[in-house]
């Protein structure tokens, strides 16, 4: 188990670094949020949520959460 885990880190090392160094904020912000959708479905997997229906409700809410930032960049935010 381990060892995928380390296999799997090493492997995705590469375009987390390369989103972060390469992409503009908007795109590196939608790649983020599709990561975290991945991350909060197994969260909400691993929470014992049975319901399908309540798996699509915190999958919708959390995607709203981290697409927000698509929505309002931080570069349209004035700097005070």
């Amino acid at each position: 188990m381990l060892k995928q885990r380390i296999i799997t880190a090493l492997l995705l090392l590469p375009v987390i670094i390369g989103g972060i160094l390469l992409l503009p904020v908007e795109y590196f912000s939608a790649l983020w949020a599709a990561a975290m959708s991945v991350a909060a479905y197994e969260w909400l997997k691993l929470s014992g949520i049975k319901n399908k229906l309540l798996l699509i409700i915190g999958l919708i809410v959390l995607n709203g959460l981290f697409l927000s930032v698509w929505f309002y960049p931080f570069s349209n935010i004035p700097v005070e």
